[in-house]
């Protein structure tokens, strides 16, 4: 008997829906590596490059250090400050396996200040001109991951009643990798697809149930039953209707479970519709050529009966 009970809430979260977007550097645009300084320590074994053989992303931009005593800053042409007046958030995606330190110079009404994004926690050791955020240590642990700030409302939380001017530099002290260095004019605001409401659902098969349940946790949620059909539940509108979302790519989902699941999301691209299938497994990428599904492992530690929050670039 086959059987599948998922506790459920969908986010999706917005990586373009904004007026203004600036690429900073995506490591496609050679004659930006002029606008990169190294600072620190020289030597043969120490600088900055793209390089192209990053299985995950391509072309990515990789910084050889010595540790935090080297730093890498990337400003506009001919080392004038990038002055970006229009947006005031930042967002790029970095793999790092050591201690790192992000500084984002702008300029506010009250003067220069640094904002300081390190592998720690919480906000540590700041003064009126260097704000210091922890992010955490899961930003080095050698994988990719997307990092986005809101830098006026970073501003903000340290000197309420300041200013933000223009972002003029970013620094990143350490040894890794980033790609898709970014400005946008707002932070991309996320949409709620579902949280706790049968709205939106319906089944595809005979068997299986699917209704709401109380958690001490999530409070209202929705609760699955495949039963012994394996029968798929899919949400989409209210009256039946697709999405058809352009602006968003990332999806979160909350999930809890002791038995074997996959969660499909399905879409289009310029090449035709697509099908990601994430599942309960260990294993790897795969690409069935046959169904044309393309498979992801979650881990089977997602089977272990606890709520865990899954976010997924689909986009990526």
């Amino acid at each position: 008997m086959y059987l599948t009970i998922i506790l459920i809430n969908l986010i999706l979260g917005s990586l373009f829906a904004q007026n203004e977007l600036v690429v900073l550097d995506d490591a496609t645009q050679p004659n930006r590596m002029s606008r990169w300084a190294a600072e620190g320590p020289v030597g043969p074994a120490i600088g900055i490059d793209y390089i192209n053989n990053d299985k995950e992303r391509g072309t990515v931009i990789r910084f050889r250090g010595f540790a935090l005593n080297s730093i890498f800053t990337y400003r506009g042409d001919n080392g004038e400050p990038l002055n970006i007046a229009n947006c005031k958030a930042l967002q790029w995606k970095m793999k790092s396996e050591r201690p790192f330190l992000i500084q984002v110079k702008v300029s506010t009404d009250g003067g220069i200040k640094y904002l300081l994004y390190s592998d720690l926690t919480n906000k540590v050791n700041s003064r009126d001109t260097y704000l210091h955020i922890g992010i955490g240590s899961i930003y080095r642990d050698g994988k990719w991951k997307i990092i986005t700030r809101d830098i006026e409302k970073d501003l903000l939380s340290f000197l309420p009643k300041a200013k933000l001017i223009s972002i003029d530099a970013i620094s990143f002290r350490g040894t890794g990798y980033i790609d898709d260095l970014l400005a946008f004019s707002s932070v991309p605001k996320d949409i709620l697809l579902n949280k706790g409401s049968i709205k939106g659902w319906d089944k595809i098969g005979k068997s299986g149930k699917i209704g709401l349940d109380s958690d001490p946790i999530l409070e209202k949620i929705v609760k699955f039953d495949s039963g012994k059909d394996k029968t798929d539940f899919r949400l989409r509108n209210s009256d039946g209707t697709y999405w058809k979302i352009r602006t968003n790519v990332i999806l979160q989902w909350k999930i809890k479970t002791d038995q074997p699941y996959k969660v499909f999301v399905i879409g289009d691209t310029l090449q035709g519709k697509y099908i990601l299938s994430y599942e309960s497994t260990d294993a790897n990428v795969d690409y069935d050529k046959t169904s044309e599904i393309i498979s992801y492992g979650l881990g089977k530690d997602t089977l272990d009966g606890k709520w865990h929050a899954i976010t997924r670039n689909i986009e990526q």
